[in-house]
């Protein structure tokens, strides 16, 4: 009992408390999901006990695996070409967005800036309601579908790449360019050789987080999908798992995840590297925007 007593009053002690709740929540977070995927290795139809090994759901049943089912095929089209599309409109335009705003002074870029964390507190179906009605109530050149579901997702994912480049931004300071112009630049000449490649750590994680965040959206691409062929893998599993779902559907989500997974391990690496080549720190907190 004294033995316990010392350790607890210790204050240099090892945080096992801490650490013990960490690893619990990491369990209870993760296991779900390692559960599902699991049964997308199913040999049967069952989601819930276990009929062997077996690639059935992915490739191996000619009529409801997704290499052969056209509609879970069209679902994880349409993710990809999602995710790819608004990454390369959000990424520019939130690059623009941070280095116009650190730029310019005064009560409106002020206001702007508040209005970049707008996207993570306003509650998503909220935005997404009121993007349903702007497309369905107003004379616009275009409909429900891929492009109102893009302009969704832009309107929603502009705040990271803008906050992280913001926060990479206050490191570099002014300075830099500031000499390149003595040096006879222009200012954007400074701007093009001095500070995007000093950038460009903070856009490779913007575009990743972009990525990884768009192909898991569901609230938005739901509101704004059109007919079935617009809906992405996150709404096709909501709908099909209503009905009687085969682990073809576990399978199509062990995919999604897969691909997450690979886009963030692909985007940190080459942080990692950018960041190594201009002498930086190179951790996950300085990748996910820590200034």
């Amino acid at each position: 009992m004294s033995a316990i007593a010392a350790w607890w009053a210790d204050p240099w002690r090892k945080p096992r408390i801490l650490a013990a709740v960490t690893i619990g929540y990491l369990l209870w977070s993760l296991l779900p999901v390692l559960i599902a995927a699991l049964f997308s290795f199913n040999d049967g139809r069952s989601r819930t006990s276990w009929q062997g090994f077996s690639m059935r759901w992915y490739y191996g049943d000619p009529i409801r695996s997704v290499w052969h089912d056209d509609a879970l095929q069209a679902a994880l089209v349409q993710t990809l070409k999602l995710g790819v599309l608004v990454t390369l409109i959000t990424v520019p335009l939130g690059v623009a967005l941070a280095i116009g705003l650190d730029r310019w002074h005064g009560r409106l870029p002020n206001g702007a800036n508040s209005m970049l964390l707008l996207s993570f507190v306003l509650p998503e179906t909220l935005l997404a309601v009121a993007l349903l009605m702007v497309v369905t109530q107003l004379v616009l050149p275009f409909t429900l579908g891929t492009t109102a579901q893009v302009i969704g997702l832009v309107t929603f994912q502009i705040s990271y790449p803008a906050i992280l480049v913001r926060a990479r931004l206050a490191t570099i300071g002014s300075q830099l360019e500031e000499a390149a112009m003595d040096l006879g630049a222009s200012p954007l000449a400074a701007q093009r050789r001095v500070i995007l490649p000093m950038l460009v750590p903070a856009i490779v994680a913007s575009a990743v987080l972009v990525f990884a965040d768009v192909i898991d959206d569901f609230v938005i691409v739901r509101y704004l999908s059109g007919d079935a062929s617009t809906e992405p893998t996150s709404v096709k599993i909501y709908n099909t798992a209503r009905a009687a779902p085969t682990p073809a559907l576990n399978a199509l989500a062990t995919l999604m995840l897969v691909t997450a997974l690979l886009a963030v391990a692909i985007g940190f690496f080459l942080y990692r590297w950018l960041s190594g080549r201009a002498g930086e720190r190179e951790s996950i907190g300085s990748f996910a925007g820590e200034a």
